[in-house]
């Protein structure tokens, strides 16, 4: 039975500026294989996160009481923020679970939380622009190694 999960994203208007996909958040749940309680929300992923971030906004949803505080480096210098526990449901149906998330202020985007390479690395990220449409592509487990550089070798073999 295949247990690899996998979700991709194309653009409707060209080449994606930032990638936004739906998830969903809840307080931890243990290995229960679904979220109950769960906060419907979106989530910027972004590559330059070292670890993922929550707003405020999803914090008051949740009801969320922070764990700990934790000095964190970002656009605007170095603060030290709340440091909450959650799960998280990408859309491919793999839940994150009791993952560290910082809390940050509020975004200029529309997203609740910001996947960091934290779960980023969990996978495969895949971003593609051909013909000027991107795709982002995630999926869970890794199955096998993308090299364009082999991929490229081994067609100037044949």
């Amino acid at each position: 039975m295949d247990r690899t999960y996998s979700f991709t994203q194309k653009s409707k208007l060209g080449v994606f500026r930032e990638i936004i996909t739906n998830v969903a958040v809840s307080l931890p749940q243990g290995n229960s294989e679904k979220l109950e309680n769960y906060h419907k929300t979106t989530a910027l992923w972004d590559t330059g996160a070292t670890n993922c971030v929550i707003t405020p906004k999803t914090v008051a949803a949740l009801g969320l009481s922070p764990i700990s505080m934790r000095e964190v480096s970002h656009a605007g210098g170095t603060s030290v923020e709340n440091v909450y526990l959650i799960d998280i449901l990408l859309p491919n149906g793999i839940k994150v679970g009791g993952i560290d998330v910082t809390e940050c202020s509020e975004q200029a985007g529309n997203f609740g939380v910001i996947i960091g390479m934290d779960v980023i690395t969990f996978g495969d990220f895949a971003l593609t622009n051909v013909g000027g449409i991107s795709v982002f592509s995630f999926r869970y487990p890794s199955t096998k190694t993308v090299d364009y550089v082999a991929e490229k070798r081994n067609l100037n073999k044949t």
